[in-house]
């Protein structure tokens, strides 16, 4: 101590040499101790009472796949990203068995095995040993875990139950024995096939199931074992318990501890002697199948070839040697039509199956072989092998895809659009049907010089090179094929040489287009190695080059007509009557300004609307079934029907309507002239109220026959006089209808035609437009006028006589306007001579088809022309529909009374009844020796054609 005089001042000296020893072993210890926690091979952490997590050595965080509380929060229980129940149930964290044992709870040791999941989704399998720390008053506070990893031995545990559970179903015998020969396993195949229990053969030795004469194998086998060998199919005999010797295929392997040291052998071996049965039969018939040309092979039950003929050796260039115990599909590298699996299924149900495979030979070629495939069973019916006998007809298949090249190229010319599409499907035939690798069109241009126009596999350097070069002048008349077998050894310029083996061409062909005995180009097939060309070659290439050069001249020639028809559309914008075309949907797709006119619409509101939009409602039904018909048939209509113009007017129009189809008939579009009738109905609806105020009129004064004969007489010659009268009126009206449509369409076609001739005039020096081809067109626009004279003629046949009444009967019943169908029937001793009498026949006969189809809702319509036993002419109108009511007898129209009246004028009779069988029959009876005189020299007009509807269908 030390003091002065202003203070004093106090110095304490502490010895803390212990205290710093201590902490430095407390230190080395917590050291050791953290070491030794890292170093423990299983996982282990310690909890608090609260069950969070305190400390954890590496492998927990290796088990976990992590440091538990990375995110934060402190972890409980058990770091692990997600725990699992041994059934695959998720365990919450608070349910672990560490949770569990810090609530006190006694664990069982079912309950001590987890899966725990790690964050990148693996799982474990785990067994954990919680153990809970207490203190001296034996409260928890806390708990220690180990988590023992058994995912290893839970794998190797299942692989051994799937490793004994396939040497069990196993369909060969597996048994093991030890180096002695004693046997220590067995199962249930070796009983079947050996016929011994296990308790009766276990702990014998191998040498029960060999006989005696073979016993000296086993001390070689096992020899061989001894050092370490394997013996895989070895083929020996056995014997059964039974006594039987079977013969066997034995795979022989040495068995292993965990030091690598042999401690036994196993054996698998499989029942063989069906299949050496089979051997030995086979090799038996050998000699005989060897004289076959067609390859006869003959396999196992693992597909493994155990018979190979000489015609398999010459076909597929292997040997016997070198296929011998090949799989077939493998060696010849089969492609099969189907499902390999779905054949043999085929085979098992049915003993047999054939069909077409595709194999490769040795020589790398392939072959079509049509196969045929025969299963052999035993006694128990078990496969026991296969027999299989190829044919080739790799020849027939060429031929057959030459054919089918042809044809395709064939069809195709049809749909095709342009010439450049032809030229595609030309190569196509070219290269499938020759068989070349590469191939070239070439066609003249205007200066003569050959030019390529469509090719396959040719550089433009090639191309380039090579243009223009022909082996044949422009002019040549009957051009060869020219053929190259091989460009090296060819005689040909060496610069063209040089050109054609630069790229990689070895041979080629020339092979001449003509059309019209006129040379416009040429075809070439090129090859990669030297061909020799065949005669049949060359005649299928000359084919090709046939089709193809038509094709290359008709595709011009429809482009021509294409120009053509555009400049006749105008016509046809020109044209008096309505024309539109339709698609198959019904929906108009073109109209001429006359159709616009007559329905008041402009052509852009027209096109888009559909046949029933401008169709008035009552005849839409009808409409739509012709049309629908037409489609799918193809068959023309005609009828009268009524549009709706724009301003909701109604128009009455005369449809002429046809289909125009595509090459494979099926139907394109539809094309209808629509001639205004509505002048030609008004007159119709007047005559129709004349007729009803005429029977009125009748009515009334049949009333009045009771009061007054006289006036009953005289109102029925003013009747007659008035039926004349309005029979005269139709006459007329048909004869306007008919001079209308002569003076109109008639004389505008007849324009058109000189229109047409005229631009031919102006033409003919033209290269493109061939003045025959303007021609054509003027004479179809003729034929077009001339049936137009017909159809006037039809609408009013003015001209029916005595010839032509029977040609006229069958106009009149094949008109396709009927909705009933009509058919004529002329008995030969009919006869008549008196053209006025025909004409009044005829319009009675017309008069009632007429009627007929309107009200009798018949199936068919017969008109018969006869003679009666009477020595009278007779003509008849039957129908099969509702038949004449008593009502209609005391009143009938006045189709009736014209008909009558028609009768009456020729002298003779006509009735109206209905037969037994149902229906309506109208007969016209003539006195005998009426109609011999006044015979007009007027022949028939001829039946209205189709061609008026063609030529329209060309010019839209």
């Amino acid at each position: 101590m030390r003091g002065n005089t202003d203070g004093i001042n106090q110095t304490a000296i502490v010895d803390l040499t212990k205290l710093k020893r201590t902490e430095d072993k407390i230190r080395e210890s917590r050291k050791r101790y953290r070491n030794l926690f890292d170093l423990v091979p299983v996982a282990v952490y310690t909890c608090d009472a609260n069950g969070v997590i305190r400390e954890y050595n590496r492998r927990a965080v290796e088990l976990w796949g992590g440091k538990p509380g990375q995110n934060g929060e402190k972890p409980r229980f058990c770091g692990s990203y997600k725990i699992y129940y041994p059934d695959g149930r998720l365990m919450p964290h608070e349910e672990c068995p560490m949770a569990r044992a810090l609530r006190g709870e006694k664990l069982t040791p079912k309950d001590l095995e987890i899966v725990v999941e790690r964050p990148d989704g693996e799982k474990r399998d785990v067994i954990p040993a919680p153990r809970v720390v207490t203190d001296e008053r034996g409260n928890i506070v806390g708990a220690i875990n180990c988590l023992f990893d058994i995912t290893e031995r839970k794998r190797a545990e299942t692989a051994a139950m799937r490793l004994a559970a396939v040497v069990q179903s196993s369909h060969d015998a597996v048994a093991a024995k030890t180096l002695n020969g004693i046997i220590t396993d067995w199962n249930q195949s070796a009983e079947r096939i050996f016929g011994y229990k296990p308790k009766e053969i276990i702990g014998k030795s191998i040498l029960t199931l060999i006989p005696k004469d073979r016993q000296n194998e086993e001390q070689e086998i096992l020899r061989r074992i001894r050092h370490g060998e394997s013996l895989d199919h070895y083929e020996t005999v056995r014997r059964r318990k039974d006594g039987q010797v079977i013969d066997v295929s034995l795979t022989i392997s040495p068995i292993k501890n965990q030091k690598g040291e042999i401690v036994g052998v196993s054996k698998i071996a499989r029942d063989i002697t069906n299949q050496k049965q089979t051997e030995r039969r086979l090799a038996e018939q050998a000699r005989l199948l060897d004289l076959s040309n067609d390859a006869i092979i003959v396999r196992d039950r693992q597909d493994r070839i155990v018979y190979w003929n000489r015609g398999a050796e010459e076909m597929y260039g292997f040997s016997a040697k070198e296929a011998l115990g090949k799989i077939t599909h493998e060696l010849l590298q089969t492609a099969h039509p189907e499902n390999l699996e779905k054949i043999r299924k085929n085979l098992e149900r049915n003993n047999r199956w054939s069909g077409e495979l595709v194999h490769t030979r040795k020589d790398g070629r392939t072959i079509t072989v049509f196969s045929r495939w025969t299963l052999d069973r035993d006694a128990r019916g078990r496969t026991r092998s296969i027999l299989e006998t190829n044919t080739d007809v790799t020849a027939r298949k060429r031929a057959e895809q030459q054919q089918r090249a042809l044809y395709q190229f064939a069809q195709l010319q049809y749909i095709a659009t342009n010439v450049g599409e032809i030229h595609d499907a030309s190569l196509d035939a070219i290269l499938s049907a020759m068989g070349c690798h590469r191939a070239s069109i070439l066609l003249f241009d205007k200066e003569k010089v050959m030019r390529f126009v469509a090719w396959r596999g040719l550089s433009e350097r090639y191309r380039k090179a090579v243009e223009g070069h022909s082996p044949w002048k422009p002019d040549a008349k009957s051009p060869k094929p020219v053929c190259i077998n091989d460009v090296d050894i060819a005689d040909i310029p060496k610069p063209l040489k040089s050109t054609i083996r630069s790229e990689g061409i070895r041979a080629a062909a020339f092979i001449p287009l003509v059309s019209s005995q006129k040379l416009i180009g040429k075809f070439m097939t090129y090859y990669d190695a030297p061909h020799v060309f065949t005669d049949d070659e060359l005649k299928l290439a000359t084919t090709i080059a046939s089709q193809l050069a038509q094709a290359i001249e008709h595709k011009r020639d429809e482009e021509a007509l294409r120009e053509s028809e555009a400049r006749l559309r105008a016509t046809v914008e020109q044209a008096t009557a309505g024309v539109a075309r339709y698609d198959t949907n019904g929906r108009i797709v073109f109209a001429n300004r006359t159709l616009c006119k007559m329905l008041g619409y402009t052509e852009s509101e027209l096109i888009g609307k559909r046949v029933a939009d401008v169709t008035y409602r009552d005849d839409r039904k009808k409409t739509m079934r012709l049309f629908q018909r037409m489609i799918r048939l193809g068959k023309p209509f005609e009828v009268e029907k009524r549009y709706v113009r724009k301003d909701g007017s109604v128009l009455w129009a005369d449809v002429s309507a046809s289909a125009v189809r595509e090459p494979n008939g099926k139907a394109q579009s539809t094309v209808a002239v629509i001639v205004d009738i509505t002048a030609r109905k008004k007159v119709e609806e007047v005559l129709q109220r004349s007729n009803e105020a005429l029977e009125e009129l009748v009515d009334q004064r049949t009333k009045a026959l009771s009061v007054a004969n006289t006036e009953l007489k005289g109102e029925i010659e003013r009747r007659k006089g008035l039926e004349g009268e309005i029979l005269e009126i139709s006459d007329r009206e048909q004869q306007r209808l008919a001079q209308e449509l002569h003076d109109g369409i008639c004389q505008h076609l007849t324009a058109v035609a000189f229109m047409a001739r005229s631009v031919g005039l102006r033409l003919k020096n033209h290269r493109v437009i061939e003045v025959k081809d303007i021609e054509k067109i003027a004479e179809l626009v003729n034929n077009a006028a001339t049936d137009t004279r017909n159809l006037s003629r039809a609408l009013h046949r003015f001209d029916v006589d005595a010839a032509g009444l029977v040609e006229a009967l069958e106009d009149l019943v094949d008109r396709e306007m009927w909705r009933t169908p009509c058919r004529l029937e002329v008995k030969p001793s009919f006869h008549l001579d008196d053209d006025r009498v025909a004409a009044h026949l005829y319009r009675i006969a017309r008069e009632a088809v007429i009627n007929a189809n309107k009200h009798a809702q018949a199936r068919q319509i017969v008109v018969k022309l006869e003679r009666s036993g009477q020595r009278q002419m007779v003509l008849s109108v039957t129908d099969d529909g509702v038949g004449v009511q008593g009502a209609r007898n005391g009143a009938r129209g006045l189709g009736f009374h014209i008909m009558n009246y028609r009768a009456g004028l020729m002298g003779g009779q006509l009735k109206v009844e209905s037969p037994e069988k149902g229906g309506t029959r109208v007969t016209c009876y003539l006195p005998d020796g009426t109609g011999k005189s006044n015979k007009r020299k007027k022949r028939a007009p001829e039946p209205l054609s189709a061609k008026l509807t063609k030529a329209l269908n060309t010019l839209i």
